[in-house]
């Protein structure tokens, strides 16, 4: 009898073990089935290579491909704000974010009717309205991509030293009411700085 208490109760504990792994496996699954994203692709940055050219503004068009997977709808409308967490480095220098501008330039899928709110300059304290829908987010809009110029204004503010400077952004989409449907806080975007005025023959 004790034999087989131990039997079943070895049977039993294998039992409740594959229905908890069951259980586990499919909470992940459906999350990651509902789990709605913004993942980004990203083209050429602005560089400037001379002196001549850290004076001048500098323009990459369609630096930056946001690409949203939503589950859930919005009607009549729907909102992105973009935040850059920090000012841009290369590792010692900073240059400030505010020199720094996006705008909505073009859309592939999704809603139309899209209405692009011009260059934003970005700011470390507030989320910049970028684009503003009065149009539907429905099943079959779910997935759609945007592409956004980036502009760095020219000035004595470059020729802090040479490199790449970077900073990640947050990018929220709203529905009409104020409601996160995505949001991600580690969209890295960057411009190179060749020039020096420390190199040798810099111009």
């Amino acid at each position: 009898n004790n034999q087989m208490k131990n039997i079943f109760g070895v049977k039993f504990k294998n039992v409740t073990l594959q229905l908890a792994l069951l259980l586990v496996s499919f909470v992940f699954f459906t999350a990651k089935g509902n789990a709605q994203t913004i993942a980004e692709v990203l083209g050429t940055p602005v560089t400037f290579n001379t002196k001549a050219e850290i004076s001048t503004t500098k323009t990459s068009n369609n630096y930056l491909t946001l690409q949203y997977s939503i589950n859930s709808t919005s009607q009549s409308g729907w909102t992105v704000r973009i935040q850059a967490n920090s000012d841009f480095s290369n590792g010692t220098a900073t240059i400030a974010a505010s020199f720094v501008s996006l705008t909505d330039a073009s859309a592939i899928g999704g809603p139309s009717g899209t209405s692009s709110r011009g260059y934003q300059t970005l700011s470390t304290t507030t989320a910049k309205s970028m684009i503003n829908s009065t149009r539907n987010i429905t099943s079959s809009h779910n997935f759609f991509q945007q592409r956004f110029n980036m502009r760095v204004a020219g000035g004595n503010h470059l020729n802090v030293g040479s490199g790449t400077y970077t900073t990640t952004l947050t990018v929220t989409l709203y529905d009409k009411d104020g409601n996160v449907m995505a949001t991600d806080s580690n969209i890295a975007v960057s411009f190179v700085v060749n020039y020096s005025s420390t190199c040798q023959g810099a111009t």
